[in-house]
């Protein structure tokens, strides 16, 4: 959006002057903070709120789908209900990337799309640690982390 017009000509956060464009925090500015796009006073609290305007809502549909497909086989945040073991989902996360890697991109059994169900099993262990009701049976730690930073080229 350019023509910005409404509101204040300076950002709020660091009192600047912004050129009147709209960058990826709001109003073009140079500041760390996020320029209200607005006077109202809702907006400043809103923005004090977590952003999800970044999560895609095609990603969202193809999840919807996916969880919907969980639902009737094992029945609405079952997760909730009885915890669930991290080995298991990543199991089943693994599984599915490697199919869509492999060169399929709906599960036969499903019909839903393989990276839909990636993501349901990063969403049901997510809320499941966030439940309190994640077995988390990874194995001790490892390398891996250090491997990647220094096997990374300098660019």
């Amino acid at each position: 959006m350019t023509g910005y017009t409404i509101g204040h000509p300076y950002c709020p956060a660091c009192k600047k002057r912004y050129a009147g464009e709209w960058g990826e925090k709001g109003p073009a500015c140079d500041c760390n903070e996020r320029a209200a796009p607005d006077t109202n006073p809702k907006t400043a609290i809103g923005l004090t709120k977590p952003s999800l305007r970044a999560i895609p809502p095609a990603a969202l549909l193809h999840l919807g789908r996916a969880m919907s497909n969980g639902e009737g086989k094992y029945g609405l945040f079952n997760w909730r209900e009885h915890a669930v073991s991290s080995s298991v989902y990543y199991d089943a996360a693994l599984r599915h990337l490697l199919a869509w890697w492999d060169g399929e991109n709906e599960a036969p059994d499903s019909g839903v799309h393989h990276l839909a169900h990636v993501m349901a099993c990063c969403a049901i262990v997510l809320d499941a640690m966030e439940s309190g009701k994640l077995n988390d049976d990874r194995g001790l730690p490892g390398p891996f982390p250090e491997l990647v930073e220094g096997y990374t080229r300098s660019t």
